[in-house]
């Protein structure tokens, strides 16, 4: 557990690790995924009901 005063230091190190990620893998689909991004509003979900 950390202390009173006690410091953590985070730096970069010299070494790197490769990422596989499969064929046709999109960072951005993936947010548009996760986030609902491009998706229109439902509407049951409508607050000013």
């Amino acid at each position: 557990a950390l202390e009173l005063n006690d410091v953590i230091e985070v730096r970069r190190s010299r070494h790197t690790v490769p990422f596989l990620h499969p064929v046709g893998y999109s960072y951005y689909r993936t947010l548009r995924k996760k986030l609902h991004w491009n998706e229109h509003p439902s509407l049951q979900d409508d607050p000013e009901d």
